[in-house]
């Protein structure tokens, strides 16, 4: 049991603030990365 205490203690713990924005896509189903290397590509 002692372990298990020390073990939870020792872990560390990040999180990040998510906006929803990666998972939105455009009329062509593209992520926005997606649609910007399209972008660069076609250039």
């Amino acid at each position: 049991m002692e372990l298990r205490e020390n073990y939870r203690k020792d872990q560390t713990v990040i999180s990040y603030q998510q906006t929803g924005r990666s998972s939105h896509t455009n009329e062509l189903g593209m992520r926005e990365m997606q649609a910007r290397l399209c972008e660069c590509i076609r250039n």
